[in-house]
Order: structure tokens, then sequence, then C-alpha cells
């Protein structure tokens, strides 16, 4: 089922272009692993420089993924863990994040699928979002900043984000606020 597939479907193909004067076939050995597990591993000939061989289409499942990750991370707690510092005090700024089901967490609903652990109201933070691997619901997570209040704070705030997926940083980026 297309909908299934992660990454796509990839075609591999052997194209013998030019013979440039080559009179013997010419052997190549393809091998294809996916996940550490090995998918093909077969030798094909080429006779000229016609010989065009489709060897097969690849594509990545949601179950083969999901179980992939889960063995690659399996020492490592949290799924999904986002920390929101900022560098003025008296400034409040929140961090929101949508989870997949559309449960939104911030500092009036702290408890989703994951967790956020502090509504830091007057400066500097941090704020966490920690998600559990055993909790975790596949789909997209949105994060927001809010300027929540400035509590007379007149210079703009740079807010630091920082992701980690499975103990891994995906992010790490600095934002302006005004």
């Amino acid at each position: 089922m297309k909908d299934d597939i992660i990454d796509g479907e990839y075609r591999i193909r052997l194209d013998y272009y030019a013979t440039h004067g080559q009179t013997q076939p010419v052997n190549c050995r393809v091998v294809i692993k996916r996940y550490g597990n090995t998918l093909l591993d077969q030798t094909f000939t080429l006779r000229n420089d016609d010989d065009t061989v489709e060897v097969m289409k690849v594509g990545v499942r949601k179950e083969e993924y999901d179980a992939y990750i889960q063995d690659l991370y399996r020492d490592v707690a949290e799924a999904l863990w986002i920390e929101l510092t900022w560098d003025k005090n008296h400034a409040d700024i929140d961090l929101h994040v949508y989870e997949p089901d559309e449960e939104h967490v911030y500092y009036e609903n702290m408890k989703g699928a994951g967790e956020l652990d502090r509504d830091d109201t007057d400066g500097y933070g941090p704020e966490h979002y920690t998600l559990l691997r055993e909790r975790a619901i596949y789909g997209d997570y949105r994060i927001m900043l809010h300027y929540y209040a400035t509590h007379e704070q007149t210079q703009p705030v740079n807010c630091r984000v920082v992701i980690k997926r499975y103990g891994v940083t995906i992010l790490d980026r600095v934002f302006t606020l005004t």
C-alpha cells in the first residue's frame, strides 16, 4: 500500500552506456541492504552498450522503519525532547507543542502523550517537552513559541530551541521575538 511507504520507492538500474572498445561481457555485483538486512546480493552480466537491467524497487514501510528505530535507539528513553531557553529576564516565552492527534501541550495543558515540565513566567527558561518512547504517536509534531508577556521588557528576546529525536540533535536554532 503506497500510504505505508515512508521514504518513497527507488528504482535501481544498471545501464551499459559505452563499451569503449570492451569486447568481453561486464559482470556487475549489486548488493542492497536496508536496515542491516541484505535484500539482494546478485551479479548481473551486461553484454553490450544496449543492455539495461532493472534490479528491483526498494521502499521503506512504516512498520519496518518503526521497528528499526526502536531497535537502533533502544537505550534512549526519549523519542522527542525539546528545550526552550531565552536571553532576557522579565520575559515570558511559552513553548507549545501540537501532537499528531492534535493534542495541544502548553502551560494550561501540560500533559498529552508528551509532557511540559514547567511554565517559566519571568525569564530565561528552560521549558522542556519530553515524549517518552512508549508514549510516542507516529506523525508530525508542530512546535510554536509564543511571546506571552513582556513584563516591561523592551528589548527583542533571543530564544534558543533544541530538539532531539531519540537522543540525536535535529535542530539547534535561535529565533528572535519582539
